[in-house]
């Protein structure tokens, strides 16, 4: 599987405007809605999963990127949107360097509707 199969087009944002990780999550989750990933109903599920994830352990793995993720049987198959801060947001990444990419990945997941991490 390729990247560009996917990343949904309407989920890619060329300027995140949140100034925190969990504003910018949650514009990636907009995304995803306005492009058809998911229903509505469950971005605060989502948002909750994700930043409980996060609380494990970064995302941030250095560079300027962060992949955070969740996996649910919400979707009908893995979904991404895809997010650039010009400015950088801390995502308390590997490097301790700011983000400037974030690749939001919602998976399939095999039991239950969400795993949570």
């Amino acid at each position: 599987m390729k990247l560009k199969d996917l990343v949904l087009e309407k989920a890619i944002l060329p300027a995140l405007k949140g100034t925190k990780r969990d504003e910018c999550i949650g514009e990636l989750l907009d995304a995803l809605v306005k492009a058809g990933a998911f229903k509505a109903s469950l971005r605060s599920e989502f948002l909750k999963a994700v930043v409980k994830r996060e609380k494990k352990g970064s995302t941030g793995f250095g560079h300027g990127v962060a992949v955070p993720h969740v996996k649910t049987t919400e979707v009908t198959r893995c979904v991404a949107a895809i997010g650039l801060h010009t400015g950088g947001i801390d995502f308390n990444a590997l490097d301790r360097q700011p983000v400037h990419a974030v690749f939001l990945l919602l998976s399939l997941a095999a039991f239950g509707w969400l795993v949570r991490y």
